[in-house]
C-alpha cells in the first residue's frame, strides 16, 4: 500500500449559532458523558494545563481545546443561551506515546519492533513452509509432514528425576585404578544432567579432571576403607567428571563442580588396591565374596547386630548365604533389618521373612538359605537366635543400591 497524507481540518474547535454566524464570545461547557458531572479538558496535547471550564470561545467563535475520553458537551452563546441540544458521547481519543511510536513507525519491521513481536507475527498459519503452525479447534496440532524437523540434541531437556542409565563401575585385580560406563544421570537435587558419552578410569590419587586421573576429593587413598563414586558436573563448562570421597552424602568436590550424584561404592583391602566386584544396574556382587559373621556357638535368644562388608553411609539390601546349627536341639535363626521390630524367631512361624530353621539336633548338621535383608548406615543386619549356644555363619554376596 502507497503512504498516504490527511486531510489538515481546522485547528481550532469552532463553534456556530442557529441562524449560521459564529458564535463570538460564546461558552462551551465540557462535562462526563451522560452527567452533569463537570470534566477537564486541556489547552496543549500533553494535557499539562487545564481550560477553565466553561471555555470561552473568542471573536471567531474558536478556541484550543484537547481532549481525553468521553465527553457531553453543550454549546452557549455569550448570553449563556444554550445553542441546539446538548452533544453526548463526543469522544476524544486518547493517544498514548506507545500509539504515537507505532504511528510514526514507516515500516512493518519498526512496527513489529515498537509491539515487541517476533518475525513470526507477520506469517500465515498453515502447514506449509514458511507459515505458523496453529492448534485446531479441538486443542491438537494438525496433522504436518515432520521429515525435514531437526532432532533435538541428546541432553537438552531434563531427565526424568532420579533417573541413571550406564556409569558402571569396574575393576580388575590388583589395582587402584577403576573404570566407569558411559552413560548419563539427573542430579542429585534434581539440578542439572550429567552424562559421560564414552567410558573413563580413574585412579585413587588427589583428584584431576579428565580420564587417567586421579579421584579422591581429599587426602590419600587408606587401607580397608570405603570410597563412595560420584559423578560430578560444572555448569560453567559443561564437563562431567567422577569423584571418590569418604563421605556417603556430602562429598568435597573441586570448584565449579557444585553439582553431583553418587553412582556407587568402592573398598580398598589392605594393600590398598580396590577390592574386586562386578556390578549390573544397582547390583554388585563380590568376585570372592567374603564371610562376614562366624559365630561358633555364641548366638543366642537377645538379638545382636553384625556388621557386613556393603558399603558404609548408606542403606542398601545385602545379598546374603546364611547356615545355622545347634548341637542339641532345633533351633530358628532371624535375620532382619535394623529398621523393623526385632521378633523372637520361631522354627514354626514361617512368615518370618530371613528366617532359617536347623532340621536336626546335631551339630554337624547344618541348614542354609540365601537371604537379603536391608541394612542400616552402619552396614549391619540384626541375628538372633530362638535358642543360646546357636551356631550361625554369614556370607555377603553383594548388595543392591538404591540409586
Amino acid at each position: 500500500m502507497a503512504d498516504r497524507a490527511l486531510q489538515i481540518l481546522a485547528p481550532r474547535y469552532k463553534s456556530w449559532k442557529d441562524d449560521g454566524t459564529v458564535n463570538s464570545g460564546g461558552f462551551i461547557y465540557f462535562y462526563e458523558a451522560g452527567t452533569t458531572t463537570l470534566k477537564d479538558t486541556y489547552q496543549d496535547a500533553e494535557a499539562t494545563v487545564a481550560n477553565a471550564n466553561p471555555v470561552e470561545l473568542n471573536s471567531r467563535g474558536e478556541a484550543a481545546i484537547y481532549g481525553r475520553g468521553t465527553y457531553k458537551i453543550i454549546e452557549k452563546d455569550s448570553d449563556e443561551v444554550q445553542i441546539g441540544d446538548a452533544m453526548d458521547g463526543v469522544l476524544f481519543l486518547d493517544v498514548t506515546d506507545d500509539i504515537l511510536a507505532l504511528l510514526n513507525d514507516a515500516t512493518t519491521a519498526q512496527m513489529r519492533s515498537t509491539l515487541g513481536l517476533g518475525t513470526a507475527a507477520t506469517k500465515n498459519a498453515g502447514t506449509s513452509a514458511g507459515e505458523v503452525l496453529l492448534l485446531a479447534v479441538s486443542g491438537t496440532l494438525p496433522a504436518l509432514d515432520a521429515s525435514n524437523l531437526t532432532n533435538v540434541a541428546q541432553g537438552q531437556g531434563p531427565l526424568p528425576y532420579g533417573y541413571k542409565k550406564g556409569l558402571t563401575l569396574s575393576v580388575g585385580t590388583n589395582t587402584t585404578t577403576f573404570g566407569i560406563s558411559a552413560g548419563a544421570c539427573r542430579s542429585s537435587g534434581n539440578v542439572a544432567n550429567m552424562a559421560l558419552t564414552s567410558a573413563y578410569t580413574k585412579t585413587m590419587a588427589s583428584w584431576a579432571v579428565g580420564t587417567a586421573a586421579g579421584s579422591l576429593d581429599a587426602g590419600s587413598v587408606a587401607t580397608s576403607t570405603w570410597y563412595h563414586v560420584y559423578a560430578i558436573y560444572n555448569a560453567t563448562t559443561g564437563v562431567t567428571d567422577i569423584l571418590t570421597s569418604l563421605s556417603a552424602t556430602d562429598p568435597d568436590p573441586p570448584e565449579g563442580y557444585a553439582t553431583f550424584r553418587r553412582i556407587g561404592a568402592l573398598l580398598t583391602d589392605g594393600t590398598p588396591y580396590i577390592t574386586t566386584f562386578v556390578q549390573y544396574g544397582d547390583e554388585f556382587l563380590w568376585k570372592d565374596p567374603p564371610l562376614d559373621v562366624d559365630l561358633d556357638g555364641t548366638l543366642g535368644a537377645t538379638a545382636s547386630l553384625h556388621a557386613l562388608s556393603t558399603p558404609l553411609g548408606v542403606q542398601v539390601r545385602a545379598i546374603l548365604n546364611m547356615a545355622g546349627t545347634h548341637a542339641s536341639t532345633v533351633t530358628a535363626i532371624y535375620a532382619s533389618s535394623p529398621d523393623v521390630t526385632d521378633e523372637a524367631p520361631d522354627y514354626n512361624a514361617n512368615s518370618l521373612v530371613g528366617q532359617i530353621n536347623t532340621a536336626s539336633t546335631t551339630a554337624a548338621t547344618a541348614t542354609a538359605g540365601h537371604v537379603v535383608i536391608r541394612t542400616d548406615t552402619s552396614s549391619q543386619i540384626r541375628l538372633r537366635a530362638s535358642n543360646a549356644s546357636t551356631y550361625c555363619s554369614v556370607t555377603t554376596l553383594g548388595w543392591i543400591e538404591n540409586f
